[in-house]
């Protein structure tokens, strides 16, 4: 994004301004898609995406998707380089602000398929 309202940088942090800031654009990290009208809207974050067959996942796609069932209490779709296997769990880990604690999914995934870290 580009505006007049647009961080000069981070405080004391030279090395992250530069990852953020490059020729007047900040680079947030947020996917947008643009409609018909020039309307955005924010459809994941750069990290989640997952690429499959040339193919762009948004896994937030998904998880709205799935929560419209009236059987599906709460959903969190993690990238796994071995997306044959879906696991359904009772809960999620979550952190003290109740996000899904991602890493701890995945985690918790590795090590019930028997992979070290370096496998998945």
């Amino acid at each position: 994004m580009r505006s007049y309202g647009v961080m000069k940088g981070y405080w004391n942090d030279p090395e992250k301004t530069k990852e953020v800031l490059q020729d007047g654009w900040m680079h947030s990290g947020d996917l947008g898609k643009m409609d018909s009208e020039g309307n955005i809207s924010i459809v994941g974050r750069i990290q989640d995406l997952i690429i499959r067959g040339g193919v762009n996942i948004f896994p937030a796609e998904i998880e709205d998707y799935l929560h419209q069932h009236p059987k599906v209490e709460n959903v969190q779709i993690s990238h796994f380089k071995i997306p044959r296997y879906v696991e359904f769990v009772e809960s999620f880990p979550m952190t003290a602000s109740l996000k899904v604690k991602k890493f701890a999914l995945r985690e918790m995934m590795a090590k019930k398929l028997g992979l070290s870290q370096n496998e998945e």
